[in-house]
């Protein structure tokens, strides 16, 4: 026979053990939240801001618009030749007449000066009055009208496509000019002066300078000849420097268009 205090610690370890067993913990089932509510963010959470402005740009509404290709910026490569400003078109032309006035008014007092220098050499009677008018027509006419040429020549040549020194045409169309105002300002002018003084004292006798005057006067036509002719023809081409100048302006890369940038389109919100 049990005591009763024996079966009551009996009763109460059954009764522990019981309750130790029906205290286990359950496992917890996780809940995950629907679509709805991971649309909305947790409170309390740092939100990001949308960029907005320039920063985004918007989807095209339709689908075949294409978006506009960014224009190419040109730039000038160093090594390229800076281009030269040029006359415009009425005042290269107004130029251009006042250089072929003066030109072939030059021309034509060097031949009136070849005609009365003969007249001298020929006729000893008119001798002194031809001389006269020679001095006369190279004092107004000559050197004004060689300047005149010398500087329209110049300027059209640097402003306008030619260049000064490109062709070979223009350079010994520029040389001829040259000597032709030397000579006959510093050559010329001295034998018609002396020529006038030695008919005024002198009128027999054939002079040097008779003949001298002759001589110049057949080479001043013979250039202005010339000149005439490479003015028509333009022989000869490029000088090395034109070449230069040509092979530098077609060596010179043309710029290349720039791929248009990739634009960051965002999925319109559902």
């Amino acid at each position: 026979m049990v005591a009763p205090e024996v079966a009551a610690d009996a009763n109460a370890i059954t009764a522990s053990a019981d309750a130790s067993a029906g205290s286990t913990p359950k496992a917890t089932a996780t809940t995950f939240p629907s679509s709805a509510d991971s649309a909305e963010p947790p409170s309390g959470a740092d939100i990001p801001a949308q960029p907005t402005g320039s920063s985004v740009e918007s989807r095209p509404e339709a689908a075949g618009e294409a978006e506009p290709a960014p224009q190419p910026i040109r730039k000038k490569s160093a090594g390229s030749p800076a281009k030269r400003p040029q006359l415009r078109k009425p005042l290269r032309t107004a130029l251009l007449t006042l250089h072929i006035i003066v030109s072939v008014g030059w021309n034509g007092v060097a031949f009136c000066q070849l005609v009365l220098a003969s007249t001298a050499a020929i006729d000893p009677d008119l001798r002194h009055p031809a001389y006269e008018l020679m001095h006369v027509i190279d004092r107004t006419l000559n050197i004004p009208l060689a300047l005149l040429t010398l500087i329209t020549g110049v300027v059209l040549s640097v402003k306008t496509r030619w260049g000064l020194l490109r062709h070979w045409w223009i350079v010994v169309k520029l040389s001829i000019t040259v000597v032709a105002v030397i000579s006959g300002g510093a050559v010329i002018r001295t034998l018609i002066v002396a020529s006038a003084k030695h008919s005024a004292t002198a009128a027999a006798g054939y002079p040097a300078q008779t003949v001298a005057l002759v001589v110049c006067g057949t080479v001043m036509n013979l250039l202005f000849i010339t000149a005439t002719v490479l003015s028509t023809t333009k022989p000869w081409g490029r000088t090395p420097r034109g070449r230069r100048e040509a092979r530098a302006l077609t060596a010179t890369p043309r710029p290349q268009p720039e791929p248009p940038l990739a634009s960051s389109v965002l999925p319109a919100a559902s």
